[in-house]
């Protein structure tokens, strides 16, 4: 989920920062029914899905949301094919710049949540007789998450702040683009081998959140690639994609989810060529520099949602305050328009201030060699002129 910019974000492909964003409520809003989990398979007394509010506006959200996590996958291979292809090739973007890019991005609030949420789950343990939602936050899980490693196949279940698994498979696919692209330059043949073999790899019992991660984020490089040549038309792709989404969703309907990978992709592919269309549609600066604001709330808030529900349930319990009031659609707003203004507190005040900090320290060494290599080579050339 790497942001395009600070700010105002790309013009040329402005439309997927708000699509970004749209995503990022979407699984908000899923998760929004973690507030009647009490213990064990106990709920709030009255809970079902279709009782949450605003449940006929939301009844997407609120059924699938979670599947929003593969267009994000697909969203950050466009970006990265876009942003990283060809420099990784080039070695304009080595092995180094390209870790740097990535931790200081990822890591600072990644960090800040794990070690909160760690300390409010022993909190909300104390006085429940289960931890909150996800479970597994013992000292094997711990390391993992220290190290962004939480669903590398190593790990019994989910843990600590939950949602952080699925950034932890996109480093993966970070690394496997880097490899690839590094090595090869990365064409329309090349892809559709890999593609092809990352659906056959699907197939497979094991690593499915692994596969599932490298299999979007290839098919949005190749939307990434499509719409890059000359003469594309990213509304066309729009309408024929959305038609063939139709199409599978109701093939997997009528087969019990047989095509459930394959209308997934095409629904990713759908929105991916919408979205792009409309960033080329919209030519307002103030409209673009929205979206651009808006994107840049996607990480933070994917990050922040559930520590902010971790700790809203704590104060509550201890308050005897009833969790019932979340039935009520102001409820509802609250939470969303909180995790969205923490959100934006968090993108201006900690993540770009702590990513600008991490990326001086930690190009200061290969930058002090440079210099060095470079006053050494004007002073031959100089010795060289006075000889």
């Amino acid at each position: 989920m790497p942001a395009m910019s600070k700010g105002g974000g790309d013009k040329k492909f402005s439309g997927l920062e708000l699509l970004r964003f749209l995503c990022a409520v979407t699984i908000v809003a899923w998760h929004y029914q973690n507030f009647f989990w009490l213990s064990g398979t106990a709920n709030v007394a009255g809970y079902v899905r279709e009782a949450q509010p605003l449940y006929l506006p939301l009844y997407v959200a609120y059924n699938w949301g979670n599947y929003a996590v593969e267009v994000f996958w697909t969203i950050s291979g466009f970006i990265f094919f876009w942003k990283y292809a060809e420099a990784v090739r080039s070695g304009r973007t080595d092995a180094r710049e390209f870790f740097v890019l990535r931790f200081s991005r990822l890591y600072p609030l990644h960090f800040l949540t794990f070690l909160a949420v760690a300390v409010m789950q022993w909190v909300y343990t104390a006085g429940h007789e289960a931890p909150f939602i996800f479970g597994f936050n013992d000292l094997r899980h711990f390391a993992l998450n220290l190290f962004l490693a939480s669903d590398w196949g190593f790990h019994k279940g989910l843990s600590f702040n939950g949602p952080v698994w699925s950034i932890s498979v996109e480093i993966l696919a970070y690394t496997t683009f880097f490899l690839v692209a590094r090595r090869w330059r990365i064409g329309p043949r090349m892809l559709g081998g890999i593609i092809v073999a990352l659906v056959l790899a699907k197939m497979a019992p094991v690593i499915k959140d692994i596969t599932l991660c490298h299999l979007y984020f290839f098919v949005g490089g190749a939307v990434h690639m499509a719409v890059a040549r000359p003469g594309a038309r990213p509304g066309r792709a729009a309408l024929l994609w959305t038609v063939a989404a139709a199409v599978l969703i109701a093939i997997n309907w009528r087969t019990d989810g047989k095509v459930h990978t394959f209308a997934l992709l095409a629904v990713s592919l759908a929105l991916l060529f919408a979205f792009l269309a409309l960033g080329n549609v919209v030519r307002g600066e103030k409209v673009r520099h929205a979206f651009g604001v808006l994107g840049n709330l996607t990480y933070s808030s994917y990050l922040l949602h559930f520590p902010l529900q971790l700790g809203t349930v704590i104060v509550m319990d201890r308050l005897g305050l009833d969790r019932a009031i979340f039935f009520s659609p102001w409820g509802l707003a609250a939470f969303m328009v909180g995790v969205f203004v923490v959100g934006q507190i968090s993108f201006s005040l900690f993540e770009h201030p702590a990513q600008e900090w991490l990326r001086a320290r930690m190009r200061r060494p290969r930058l002090a060699v440079e210099a060095q290599a470079s006053a050494l080579v004007s002073a031959s050339n100089g010795s060289s002129t006075q000889a």
